[in-house]
């Protein structure tokens, strides 16, 4: 028998494992942390990577097995928050859509090693993409060996007059976008 949702097919039904998170990380800085944004497998191991994407901006590793806290990594206090977290050989990949960069972290030493840039696209110094962007509007973060993807979400805001100019778009969708990735990273 098949489970449908939609025109979505479910092949089996998930083992569920529930689990609560017990250390006092849910409160730092004297400020409850309720803005969880995003959840990651570390492949092959028992962990899991949640983050909190501002006021403070850190991540957390978790083992599930033990139910305990890894780490906890505090990121540098600048204005970019955090939507979207990959793991890939080793290294965390952060999307942080304010500054418009993607972020590569060493998970062995959590140090920072290298950074790209897409502000050139979205807040270009001619204009932005979409008329009245007060924040920046990168959700989803896709690698590829050979590319990188950028999911927006712009909230129905319109294209600005600069996108139209620059890239031919009209209406209010969100966009992907879609560049070379750079060589190491």
């Amino acid at each position: 028998m098949k489970n449908t949702i939609g025109s979505t097919f479910l092949l089996a039904q998930p083992t569920v494992k529930w689990f609560s998170i017990k250390d006092n990380f849910l409160t730092r800085n004297g400020q409850k942390t309720r803005d969880w944004k995003g959840l990651r497998w570390i492949a092959k191991t028992e962990y899991f990577i949640l983050q909190r994407n501002e006021n403070p901006r850190f991540i957390i590793i978790y083992d599930i097995e033990n139910e305990q806290v890894i780490d906890i990594i505090t990121l540098p206090d600048e204005e970019g928050d955090i939507s979207d977290l990959k793991v890939e050989n080793g290294f965390l990949y952060i999307l942080e859509r304010n500054e418009n960069y993607i972020t590569k972290m060493d998970l062995n030493t959590n140090q920072i090693v290298d950074r790209v840039s897409y502000k050139n696209t979205c807040s270009h110094p001619d204009g932005k993409l979409y008329y009245n962007s007060q924040y920046g509007m990168g959700e989803a973060l896709l690698l590829t060996p050979e590319e990188i993807w950028i999911g927006l979400d712009n909230n129905g805001l319109s294209f600005s007059e600069h996108a139209q100019k620059s890239y031919g778009l009209s209406g209010n969708q969100p966009v992907l976008i879609r560049f070379k990735r750079p060589s190491g990273f």
